[in-house]
């Protein structure tokens, strides 16, 4: 009874420290689910973003608790008189020790001008609009190639890898784009011009949980962080990093 008694001790000392020993690098998974917990250090924040006029609202997160904050999200409006309000928003990764899954791309963009004359008038008026689209408006459009860098995001129990892209980049999330305008008056004809810029040409799923992947490159740590997100809103539901 007395040896059976030392046994069980001896177990139950085993598992306690078990429970406390730090996982090594060749002992991390090399893939993991996004939204997965075990062997994870888990932050919860339930925050919404929604900046308002050059009054940008932020958080930063620190995935590892370790008083370094890693990853920014940002909310704000942009612009002036001339151009307007632009919503837009952000993610960031904080230092060049932390990567987010993201890749290179480009979108094709299309270039719209259409010129009024109304010389029925006086001065007489020229309008000339330029409009620049993600989308054609007319098989006249000419067409140029915009370069870009894309966040991924990635839907529940998809995962991420060791080897995945990982970049220590600020990713637009959202752009509305922008116009402005002027005139000048040269002689008797006044002169009128504006333009309309396209800002970001992906739209990331709206309004519904997604992950984004990131990797602690010194200690080669996979983790997630779950928001949503449409427009220049954000709502920031957790975190996770391997241990």
């Amino acid at each position: 009874m007395k040896y059976r008694s030392i046994l069980l001790l001896v177990l139950v000392i085993t598992l306690l420290s078990g429970c406390d020993k730090e996982i090594s690098e060749n002992e991390r998974k090399s893939e993991v689910f996004v939204g997965e917990t075990k062997n994870m250090i888990v932050n919860n924040y339930n925050v919404q973003l929604f900046g308002s006029y050059h009054e940008p609202e932020i958080l930063n997160i620190d995935l590892d608790n370790n008083g370094i904050a890693d990853i920014q999200f940002e909310s704000v409006m942009q612009g002036s008189p001339q151009m307007g309000a632009i919503p837009v928003s952000f993610i960031r990764a904080l230092h060049d020790n932390i990567g987010i899954i993201g890749y290179y791309t480009h979108d094709t963009l299309f270039i719209n001008q259409t010129t009024i004359i109304y010389d029925d008038v006086f001065p007489v008026e020229v309008e000339t609009t330029v409009i620049i689209s993600c989308n054609m408006i007319d098989e006249s459009d000419s067409t140029f190639i915009r370069s870009v860098l894309r966040m991924q995001s990635f839907e529940p129990l998809e995962t991420i890898g060791i080897n995945d892209s990982y970049l220590s980049k600020k990713f637009t999330i959202y752009n509305s784009g922008f116009g402005h305008g002027f005139f000048d008056e040269i002689g008797d004809t006044i002169f009128y011009f504006y333009e309309s810029i396209a800002g970001t040409c992906y739209d990331y799923p709206r309004n519904k949980p997604i992950y984004l992947g990131v990797k602690h490159f010194d200690e080669s740590k996979l983790g997630w962080v779950k928001f949503k997100t449409s427009g220049r809103y954000f709502f920031i539901y957790q975190s996770a990093i391997q241990k």
